[in-house]
């Protein structure tokens, strides 16, 4: 499994999320995300994610949900 630190920053760097929260805010930092709703559907959709799935809940769900991601 890649590291998750890792990935973000990523992400950061592909400008689809970027960090909202202070930068001195190491152990809860906050993300926005900037890619298109149609563009997550179609990653979601690629790798055989029901995206939908992720956006219903609470943020302690969605670590749990996340956990059991297969990639294809």
């Amino acid at each position: 499994m890649p590291d998750v630190n890792y990935l973000i920053n990523r992400l950061c760097e592909m400008r689809l999320i970027t960090r909202i929260s202070n930068p001195t805010n190491i152990s809860v930092p906050k993300y926005r995300c900037d890619a298109s709703s149609d563009f997550v559907r179609d990653i979601a959709n690629s790798l055989g994610i029901d995206i939908a799935y992720f956006l219903d809940g609470n943020a302690h769900e969605l670590v749990s949900k996340l956990q059991l991601i297969k990639l294809k």
